[in-house]
């Protein structure tokens, strides 16, 4: 009779032949990964987006000027700040820059400002309100802001 399934893998291991040395049982080693603050979500994946006008709110990434309500800005824990996000929704694509912290409520990771609402096509953040994204982070400054096709 077989000890295993095909396909799978057998748990019965054999005895070492008389005389034969026993293997010698190394401890496992690995190596401790550094503790970071980082969100684990795949990019393009989709999220739960949101948005805010950064007029009233003000900028919370050090060393970048005020953000205007009509730049095209983040709020994410998905990246660092001063990098750069593509987000995705009904065929649309952004690509905007983290320059702030939010959304502060639980399962919601992008906070647009008005300037990456409206590069989306959306009147007002009325109109947007809170809507699923697909997003992908950008290596290094785009050199488009906004395209047609995800």
């Amino acid at each position: 009779m077989p000890t295993s399934m095909p396909g799978t893998q057998s748990t019965v291991s054999a005895a070492p032949a008389p005389g034969a040395a026993a293997p010698s049982a190394k401890p496992a080693t690995t190596p401790s990964a550094p503790k970071l603050n980082v969100v684990l979500l795949r990019p393009l994946a989709p999220t739960i987006a949101t948005c805010y006008d950064a007029w009233a709110e003000g900028n919370a990434c050090p060393g970048f000027p005020q953000t205007k309500k009509t730049d095209l800005t983040v709020g994410s824990d998905l990246v660092a700040c001063g990098k750069y996000l593509k987000i995705c929704i009904s065929g649309r694509c952004v690509v905007a820059q983290k320059r702030d912290t939010g959304p502060f409520r639980d399962g919601r990771h992008i906070d647009m400002n008005l300037g990456t609402v409206w590069a989306l096509g959306f009147k007002s953040l009325y109109h947007f309100g809170v809507r699923k994204v697909t997003w992908a982070p950008v290596a290094g400054k785009p050199t488009r802001s906004v395209a047609s096709t995800p």
